[in-house]
């Protein structure tokens, strides 16, 4: 899985770790931070594309209305996109999700149990994934739409085995 040409990192992913409050320690450095990718658009887009056609054929109030729901997909995916975080370190692994209620995880290495990819068949054609961690106490965190999967699977595995 090769990174999208138009999948690029929006930001520094040092800053955006700044931004939601994540401080390095001073021997830890950044490994890997994912890239979410665009297709997080694409349910967003299909409602309101689906919405314009009723409107045109069949209800105008009804389009209407999934033309709304498909806007407000799009307004979320975004926020998503904007707010969400996952990032490696030499030390730990950090997960901020969350619009209106920041949930912020941090995870050592020693509490990582596994990190899995998830690859639906939408997935494959765009190339995108979700990454799956499994940590002890049987939590489990799922990023959807990371773009650059493969590559933080294998950087964080590095890190589990040589711990």
């Amino acid at each position: 899985m090769t990174k999208s040409s138009f999948a690029k990192p929006a930001k520094n992913p040092l800053e955006v770790l700044t931004l939601a409050g994540i401080t390095l320690t001073e021997d830890e450095k950044l490994v890997e931070a994912v890239v979410i990718h665009p297709a997080i658009y694409w349910k967003g887009v299909a409602v309101a594309i689906i919405g314009a056609l009723v409107a045109l054929g069949i209800s105008l109030n009804l389009g209407g209305f999934l033309l709304v729901v498909g806007l407000i997909m799009l307004i979320i995916a975004h926020l998503t996109r904007h707010f969400l975080i996952l990032a490696a370190t030499t030390k730990r692994i950090f997960v901020r999700s969350g619009i209106l209620y920041a949930d912020m995880i941090e995870l050592r290495y020693s509490q990582v149990e596994s990190i899995e990819l998830g690859i639906t068949p939408i997935g494959q054609v765009f190339k995108y994934a979700a990454v799956i961690l499994t940590g002890t106490g049987q939590k489990r965190i799922m990023v959807p739409f990371v773009a650059n999967a493969i590559p933080f699977r294998s950087k964080v595995n590095e890190i589990l085995v040589n711990k």
